[in-house]
């Protein structure tokens, strides 16, 4: 599929009039960078979020080409024997991460992997320290196995980043795009979802927004979903859906659909039914992705228990932990 200047238009109307709804709660002035936005990267699955990925894998790669001469090396082949078979499999993962797809991640086995060499990494390190010669006086020679000893040591840290990014609500995103965003009143999630689509526009990549006022009671979500893309021009949802899928698809990111402040909307207990309806019907469009926020203390207005196992759930701080910054873009 060709992305279309419709689209590209449309695109520009959806953010303009999310601004416009905003009010004073967007100032697009205030760009800073907050640790939340590596969510959302996860959940639309762009290109950073490959790059990243590509980039351990590289590490991997050239650690087990390092490493390999040395696979029957006597004084290391214990140590080397299980390290490689491990570090072999997890080089071959990289066929996950070489393009944008809708590929399920098999993160625990990466994981398991991950840690498995990893600690096979400290052990070869261990034996490499216990070969070096005792006598410290006799003229410096290179340490034995430095190569190795190094490659080993690049793996540590690369196998800490992927285990850690494992343990993040971020890897469960790749897989799984549902997102809830909670946070305070005046946090900035408003603003922090508009400029979400922004930078997402100005990489050509696609995303709609509603914001919970605007939601009534009167007519179905999706219903209210098709009035606001009625430039787009399809009749059903099942239209419009499929086409937001191949736009997600042909701009090789997720297409996002944004729903902020649902506990503003005309009748917020209704989302504990609806929400699971929504899901199971984006569940059949792969290329797309769904973020809700909700003010913090209206999450069991909202969310039912049983619905929290399908949807992640990360708290928005704000500025909180990049208050110099905050700081210095208000008053300079």
């Amino acid at each position: 599929m060709r992305i279309a200047t419709k689209d590209i238009e449309w695109q520009k109307y959806i953010y303009k009039h999310a601004i416009d709804v905003a009010g004073p709660r967007y100032k697009p002035e205030i760009n800073i960078e907050l640790p939340i936005t590596k969510s959302f990267s996860s959940i639309a699955k762009d290109e950073s979020f490959y790059v990243k990925m590509r980039r351990y894998w590289k590490e991997i790669k050239k650690s087990l080409k390092e490493l390999l001469p040395s696979a029957e090396n006597p004084h290391l082949k214990d140590e080397l024997s299980p390290l490689l078979g491990n570090l072999k499999t997890l080089a071959k993962q990289d066929k996950y991460f070489r393009k944008y797809s809708t590929v399920t991640f098999p993160w625990d086995e990466i994981y398991n992997l991950s840690s498995q060499v990893k600690s096979s990494c400290f052990g070869l390190r261990l034996s490499i320290s216990r070969l070096q010669p005792e006598d410290q006086n006799t003229r410096y020679q290179p340490p034995l196995f430095e190569k190795e000893n190094h490659a080993a040591g690049t793996l540590i840290d690369v196998l800490h980043e992927i285990t850690r990014y494992y343990e993040t609500e971020e890897a469960k995103l790749t897989n799984t795009p549902n997102l809830l965003i909670t946070g305070s009143t005046g946090i900035g999630k408003t603003h922090l979802l508009c400029d979400l689509v922004k930078r997402r526009m100005d990489e050509n990549q696609f995303s709609f927004i509603i914001q919970g006022q605007e939601i009534t009671a009167i007519e179905p979500f999706w219903r209210q979903v098709l009035r606001h893309c009625n430039t787009l021009g399809y009749k059903t949802i099942t239209a419009l859906l499929n086409h937001f899928n191949k736009l997600g698809e042909a701009s090789k990111s997720r297409f996002l659909i944004i729903v902020d402040a649902i506990n503003d909307s005309a009748a917020p207990t209704k989302w504990k039914k609806s929400i699971p309806d929504l899901l199971t019907t984006l569940s059949k469009y792969p290329h797309i992705g769904i973020i809700f926020s909700v003010r913090t203390g209206f999450e069991k207005l909202v969310v039912a228990p049983h619905t929290l196992s399908t949807i992640t759930k990360i708290e928005h701080s704000g500025f909180a932990s990049r208050n110099w910054y905050a700081t210095k873009e208000f008053f300079t």
